[in-house]
Order: structure tokens, then C-alpha cells, then sequence
């Protein structure tokens, strides 16, 4: 079933631009859901700042090029990717969709792509790792508690995660209001 047919997927037939996506999604989710996700911490400067960085990114054409034998493929630690796109690590993602991780990993699998697991997942990794095809990384923040990190890092080993994103900008939780 594609996801145009799913229950409850009426709010698709609204979606003409990018832009379309922000409010239907909103109306889809709670209050506490969608402030996370869209949310930054304290004045939401560094926010502003990476939304008006994003939106500086432009895409340029390339006409009358011979594209009949394209390869995107790269070799990423060791590993042969069909492309250089890796799913992000999303915390909590059961909040947005009953299943949650296990979905992503299934999407990113069905798209060839590398699903890095968030450490704020909603899904034991081993679990995702059950549905997942395609290779799997796995953010990690290291914890004061290092027989804590050591734990996660032999399970992730153990599930089959193939690389550590070790995320070391969050020495302090930001502020949310």
C-alpha cells in the first residue's frame, strides 16, 4: 500500500509544494510532538541561523550532459553505499507515528539507504535491527557512566550497527521553553 492510499493519508491530497508539508504535518501531530521537532533551545538563534543557512542551498542544473550511465554508489568505512544519502539519527520518533523507528528502518531499507538509530530511539535497537536490510549506524552520546556507553556500544555491535556517530554537542541540555 503507498502511503497516498494509507488510512487516515487525506491530508496528501493537499500537498503541492515543499512547503505544504509543514502545516499538514502539523495538523497531524499533538501540541508536545511538533514542539519538539520544530523547536530549538533557549532564543532559537542557532535555528534562525541553520534555517537561513538551509535556505542558501541551491540546486544547479546541469544541462546537455550524457547521464545514461550514471553511478552514484560510494564506499563509506569500509561499506559500498548505492548513494551518499544517510538517514539523520531522529529521537523519539514514536511520538510522530505509532511504530516509529521500526518504520524508518523499513523505509530506509526499502531505499537502499544507511539508517543511523537515534540514541533517544523509542525502539530497542535490536528490534530495528530485526527489520532492517540495509546497513545500520548508531548515534551515540558518551555518558559519564562509561560501563553505560560501553553496554550500548557491544548490544549495537551485537544487533549488527556497522559504524558510531559519536554526537558530542550536547554537553548540556538546552533550554526549551
Amino acid at each position: 500500500m503507498s502511503i497516498a492510499n494509507a488510512p487516515g493519508a487525506d491530508w496528501l491530497s493537499e500537498i503541492f509544494t515543499l512547503g505544504d508539508f509543514e502545516p499538514a504535518a502539523r495538523a497531524q501531530m499533538s501540541p508536545m510532538a511538533w514542539e519538539y521537532l520544530t523547536m530549538g533551545a533557549a532564543d532559537e538563534v542557532t535555528l534562525r541561523e541553520n534555517r537561513a543557512s538551509f535556505d542558501k542551498i541551491k540546486l544547479e542544473p546541469r544541462v546537455l550532459v550524457d547521464v545514461s550511465r550514471l553511478d552514484t554508489q560510494i564506499e563509506l568505512l569500509g561499506h559500498k553505499l548505492a548513494f551518499p544519502i544517510v538517514l539523520a539519527p531522529v529521537g523519539l520518533q514514536r511520538l510522530y507515528h505509532a511504530n516509529g523507528e521500526i518504520e524508518a528502518a523499513i523505509g530506509a531499507s526499502n531505499a537502499s539507504a544507511t539508517y543511523v538509530i537515534s540514541s533517544y530511539s523509542t525502539t530497542r535497537l535490536e528490534e530495528i535491527a530485526a527489520v532492517a536490510t540495509q546497513p545500520l549506524w548508531l548515534q551515540i552520546y558518551l555518558q559519564p557512566d562509561r560501563a553505560f556507553t560501553k553496554d550500548v556500544v557491544q548490544r549495537a555491535e551485537a544487533a549488527g550497527c556497522r559504524a558510531f556517530c559519536v554526537t558530542v554537542d550536547l554537553p548540556v541540555i538546552g533550554v526549551r521553553n
